[in-house]
C-alpha cells in the first residue's frame, strides 16, 4: 500500500497566523527549526536511549514540516517554488554532471 503524506490544512495555518500574528508565527518557524537542529545534534552525540532520541527527531521533523507549510503562506509561495526548482535543477546537475 502506498504511503502518502498527511494533508496539512492551510485554513488551520491561516487561523494560527490570524490568532497569533505574523511575527509570532515567524518566530515559531525559527524555534521549530532550532529544535530540530538541536535534536539531530543530540542524537548524534548521545549513545544511550537511541529510540527516545529518534522519536524526538521524528517529532521535530513533523513540526518543521508543518511550519514550513506555514512559511509558504507567510512569505511568497511563487518565489519559494521558483527557488526550489532552481535548487533541484542545480542538485541534479551536481549529481549528473555533463560529460565533457
Amino acid at each position: 500500500m502506498e504511503q502518502t503524506t498527511p494533508k496539512i490544512d492551510p485554513g488551520l495555518l491561516l487561523a494560527a497566523i490570524d490568532k497569533w500574528g505574523r511575527a509570532s508565527q515567524i518566530e515559531m518557524v525559527q524555534e521549530e527549526c532550532l529544535e530540530l537542529a538541536l535534536a539531530l545534534q543530540q542524537m548524534r552525540r548521545k549513545s544511550k536511549d537511541k529510540r527516545v532520541m529518534l522519536e524526538r527527531v521524528i517529532d521535530e521533523i513533523a513540526d518543521v514540516h508543518i511550519v514550513m507549510e506555514q512559511a509558504r503562506i507567510l512569505f511568497d509561495p511563487a518565489w519559494i517554488d521558483e527557488r526550489i526548482r532552481f535548487k533541484m535543477e542545480r542538485l541534479e546537475q551536481r549529481l549528473n554532471p555533463a560529460t565533457e
